[in-house]
């Protein structure tokens, strides 16, 4: 954990933090204590953000606005969790968004602006799934 603990104090944006939780949950799902994780590609922040033809494929294609940045599937559960860091807040698109998939029997989001909140939340799962063995 030695890596990890070295890189807190170089975050400084979103995509930093990002990529520190999948440093992490790269290393749980090595551990066999996740499934799997993936990022949610945003189409919509390539550059391309006046090009209406693209954006309109995006959509076409189902790229949404307001989908969480990363989902995490764990043995009985999958988490959608929304980046911030600094000021950033989430808009109402993302809180919408965490709001519906929330209904679920199965998911649940969260939006987490520190790495440590972060890793708490995910062993919360962890010890959660244990104690249903």
């Amino acid at each position: 954990m030695q890596k990890i603990e070295n890189k807190l104090n170089l975050i400084k944006k979103e995509s930093d933090l990002q990529k520190l939780c999948c440093l992490f949950l790269e290393i749980l799902k090595n551990q066999n204590k996740i499934i799997d994780y993936f990022a949610v590609p945003n189409g919509m922040k390539t550059g391309a953000r006046n090009n209406y033809a693209y954006i309109n494929s995006l959509k076409q294609q189902g790229f949404k606005s307001g989908v969480s940045d990363l989902v995490i599937i764990f043995k009985s559960h999958v988490l959608f969790v929304e980046l911030k860091i600094g000021r950033n807040k989430a808009s109402q698109l993302q809180i919408d968004f965490i709001n519906r998939i929330s209904k679920s029997l199965v998911c649940d989001g969260v939006i987490i602006n520190d790495y440590d909140i972060f890793c708490l939340e995910i062993q919360n799962i962890l010890d959660a799934e244990d104690e249903v063995k």
